[in-house]
């Protein structure tokens, strides 16, 4: 899935939601203050975890997060913009097909 832009307020904003396919995600914080993000709608800037300006994250199910859950984002005055990402089984890259050529001249 293409990388795609939120736009964060002071009140809870769903980045994704839940998505039993989803195995990754990824967030960069493009605003100029912190973005703080969690599985739970309440308290987030109190209880979230924080993405200072020009920072990332990222969510992988191979490594015990829970990418697949909802996500949600807020920051404490103002607005932030960040870039989002998911990854799902579709959006992987088809393998490669790859052909063996007979030796010798064609």
């Amino acid at each position: 899935m293409p990388w795609r832009a939120v736009t964060v307020t002071t009140t809870p904003t769903m980045i994704w939601g839940y998505n039993r396919k989803r195995r990754s995600g990824a967030l960069f914080n493009n605003g100029a203050q912190a973005v703080f993000i969690s599985q739970n709608q309440a308290a987030i800037t109190a209880e979230g975890f924080p993405i200072p300006a020009g920072a990332g994250a990222t969510l992988h199910r191979e490594e015990g997060d829970q990418p697949e859950l909802t996500l949600w984002a807020q920051v404490a005055s103002g607005t932030a913009d960040i870039r989002v990402q998911e990854g799902t089984p579709e959006t992987r890259p088809e393998p490669l097909e790859v052909k063996v050529l007979p030796e010798g001249p064609p």
